[in-house]
């Protein structure tokens, strides 16, 4: 049904235990060549994806995403979620390693989704962009390359708010690099400083990570790599959703436990913990 068969069964799953429905959404050319790919489970009662329009500024079939690199050829596709996607510029800093010749090896996704307030149909509602991402791994490695993605993300946050600066988007996902001001590089190093997100950043996005390390430092990480706790899974907002956002907390339920612990059920599943944040989204 052109839908991600991982995800709908996951949606199975939380039906089964009695939790409410869910449906699934992807563009699968955002996969990488092993078939990875990142997406969207949003609840039925509340949400809703809603069509992509012709003249959506990124949805659209003239995305109007300004990028030095040259758009591929899927990004005229006028579907919703939608995958885009650019050649990596030729100036890009090579010397850490690169994966492929596009930006992404697995593109970013943006999804736009209908909030209601108490029930689709009954009441208020927001609509709100998301932009789903999987970046290249390694924070040491790949750091042009990973910049590029963090760039790529930046102008279509950029073309998104070109006639509404105001408008509400989510960027996030396995961003394989830390947050700021955290560097994987020691002063002195050609790389130093890298700042890999700073293009984000530099377009006033807020990094919720900000958040978790002032509430619950000890809790600030997503990852363990040789016994170091690490935070690659992050989350940002533009500043018109920052006043909506209530706290952000992560899942503890991987990066402590080996894989498949005997008796402890789904915990160790994963390399990474999920951060879960939760927005009121008061919509007028």
């Amino acid at each position: 049904d052109g839908k991600p068969d991982t995800l709908q069964e996951l949606a199975a799953a939380i039906a089964s235990l009695g939790g409410p429905a869910y449906d699934a959404g992807y563009d699968r050319d955002g996969a990488d060549d092993r078939g990875i790919v990142s997406g969207f489970l949003y609840r039925t009662d509340r949400v809703e994806l809603l069509p992509a329009a012709p003249e959506d500024p990124v949805l659209g079939a003239s995305p109007t995403v300004d990028y030095r690199g040259a758009a591929l050829g899927y990004n005229t596709d006028v579907q919703n979620p939608k995958a885009l996607n650019a050649d990596l510029p030729d100036d890009v800093d090579l010397s850490t390693g690169s994966d492929g010749t596009n930006v992404f090896t697995r593109p970013a996704q943006v999804g736009l989704f209908r909030l209601w307030r108490g029930g689709i149909g009954t009441s208020v509602f927001i609509d709100v962009y998301a932009l789903s991402n999987h970046f290249s791994s390694t924070p040491t490695a790949r750091v042009g390359q990973r910049t590029e993605q963090a760039a790529y993300n930046a102008a279509l946050v950029t073309a998104l708010q070109a006639d509404d600066p105001d408008r509400p988007i989510i960027v996030g996902g396995d961003l394989n690099v830390y947050p700021r001001p955290d560097d994987p590089f020691t002063p002195g190093h050609p790389l130093f400083p890298s700042d890999q997100l700073g293009p984000l950043y530099d377009i006033g996005l807020v990094n919720l990570y900000n958040s978790l390390v002032s509430r619950t430092p000890s809790s600030a990480y997503s990852y363990v790599f040789e016994g170091q706790a690490q935070t690659l899974d992050q989350i940002f907002l533009t500043p018109s959703l920052v006043a909506e956002f209530d706290v952000l907390q992560v899942a503890h339920v991987n990066s402590d436990w080996p894989a498949d612990p005997a008796g402890a059920g789904a915990r160790g599943t994963s390399d990474h913990d999920p951060p879960v944040a939760r927005l009121s989204l008061l919509a007028t």
